[in-house]
């Protein structure tokens, strides 16, 4: 097993060596500097290598200080007078929810897709040996962070520990669970839209009930760390999954990016030309089922933070205070339910990727045509989701009993520019950089750096403290500026940009 683990790693940094060595290749500066040799050149593999290894280890600790951060401000936003508890309670909620919406044994990688379809690893030695490196590095990872905020409030060391391990043999249980409900129901948890929608449900009312002074005590978190041990061992034991049902994941998994609707066009009527394309291809991805999902989700939260403002004064007070001054959270927000990302993919797996071989489709008046229709439609799709949220801050500042009504227009003004800006800026940098490969894999770097730039811009912001009404000035002034540039930068540079990447 030890082996298998090792040769899976080393094929990996291989992978992401060469990956590298190509992009570096790439870059203007070192395009003259660096030829073909320098994939043979030991020395430059090695200092390659060495420089994935850190960055593995940076990018696994910067997410997971995220994800702990996130939940620790959240805690003590909602209760600061036992905010340390209400975070374990927290993450144990955040485990558990994982186990049917984030499963990770069932979702499809480059690096499962080589070693068990193409270098022929026997998939349950391979993914029994995944699942226990995986668990080992976040054991290591969770460990010390929780340490450090366990040092940092004086809680038990023994609790902080048992929570860690808790975490990694949940995440056990979870995995080999979903692998047998697939193989029954040749499904998984997160694709079954009535258990995702029943989990959601059930998390939010149980991470209510510390606003009730009911938590998920020390001596109960021991006693499930136990019992998930041995569930976890006893289930590790019991799992196999050969090449077909890996092989039926992968084609599951690839269905999902294909969204077809039965003879969309008998529901099209006065379209023709690229408008016809361009309505074809939302009608097959069923974009309202995207917006069906969003919005309930959306709706279960502010149903739940409605009543515990109706029976806590405090947090009525908190949230009006957020909503006045530190409305900047929802940027953020609104940056992860945008839904840029996963259209723009989509557009170049079901349409661009073929019609980019033809050279109409490359013309200036094509590519702007097509430009603005696709703008109004993905921004016509976030936006479902935007006025759910505004409707719903509007009601929690009614409840909270805010007289200024400037401060209601500002709010939703402020979240519908913010999405419009969000959605203009996933499709201006999907033309200007096209980043995606006939493979569907991200091969520009600038694209990747631009969508890590912007959610680091979009975390900094999180504590801007600033009147809503002035946010919102200045957010509707950015949208338009962007907006204009954007469409400038498309018109100007698009019909080089946009094509097929090697």
């Amino acid at each position: 097993m030890l082996n298998l683990l090792l040769n899976s790693l080393k094929i990996e940094i291989l992978r992401l060596t060469n990956i590298f060595l190509f992009n570096l290749k790439k870059l203007p500066i070192l395009n003259d500097l660096f030829t073909n040799d320098i994939y043979s050149s030991k020395i430059i593999k090695k200092i390659c290598q060495f420089l994935i290894i850190i960055f593995i280890i940076f990018k696994e600790l910067f997410y997971k200080f995220i994800y702990f951060f996130t939940v620790l401000y959240l805690s003590k936003l909602l209760l600061p007078s036992n905010f340390i508890n209400y975070f374990y309670h927290l993450i144990i909620l955040l485990t558990i929810l994982g186990i049917f919406i984030n499963n990770k044994l069932s979702t499809i990688s480059k690096n499962k897709q080589l070693n068990i379809l193409i270098f022929n690893f026997d998939a349950t030695k391979y993914l029994k040996t995944n699942i226990i490196y995986n668990s080992f590095k976040n054991l290591i990872i969770n460990s010390i962070l929780l340490l450090i905020i366990g040092y940092t409030y004086k809680t038990s060391i023994i609790v902080t520990l048992s929570l860690s391990v808790l975490m990694i043999f949940s995440r056990f249980i979870g995995e080999i669970l979903n692998i047998s409900f697939y193989k029954k129901f040749k499904t998984t948890f997160q694709t079954n839209k009535i258990l995702y929608f029943i989990s959601l449900i059930i998390f939010f009312i149980l991470a209510t009930l510390p606003l009730k002074n009911i938590f998920i005590s020390n001596n109960l978190i021991i006693i499930l760390t136990i019992i998930s041990i041995i569930v976890g061992i006893v289930y590790l034991k019991l799992l196999l999954i050969n090449k077909k049902i890996y092989k039926s994941l992968l084609k599951n998994n690839q269905e999902k990016e294909v969204f077809l609707l039965k003879n969309p066009e008998k529901t099209i009527v006065n379209k023709k030309g690229l408008d016809l394309l361009n309505t074809l291809f939302f009608k097959r991805n069923i974009t309202g089922n995207i917006r069906k999902k969003d919005s309930l989700i959306i709706i279960i939260i502010y149903s739940i933070i409605i009543f515990l403002i109706y029976n806590n004064l405090e947090f009525s007070q908190q949230m009006k205070e957020l909503l006045k001054n530190n409305l900047a959270w929802f940027i953020l927000i609104i940056f992860f339910l945008n839904k840029g990302a996963i259209i723009t993919k989509n557009m170049f797996i079901n349409c661009d990727s073929s019609l980019l071989n033809y050279n109409f489709y490359k013309e200036k008046e094509v590519i702007l045509s097509l430009f603005y229709k696709r703008l109004f439609s993905i921004v016509k799709i976030n936006l479902i989701p935007a006025i759910v949220i505004s409707i719903g801050n509007v009601l929690l500042l009614f409840i909270s009993k805010e007289i200024n009504i400037y401060v209601y227009f500002s709010i939703v003004l402020f979240i519908l520019s913010l999405s419009i800006l969000i959605s203009t800026h996933y499709l201006v940098i999907y033309y200007l950089f096209q980043p995606f490969n006939k493979e569907r894999e991200v091969k520009n770097n600038n694209y990747s750096l631009i969508l890590l730039i912007t959610y680091m811009i979009c975390f900094s912001l999180i504590n801007l403290k600033i009147n809503t009404i002035l946010l919102s000035i200045y957010c509707i002034i950015i949208t338009i500026i962007y907006l204009i540039v954007s469409l400038i930068l498309v018109k100007t540079y698009a019909k080089k940009t946009f094509k097929l990447s090697n």
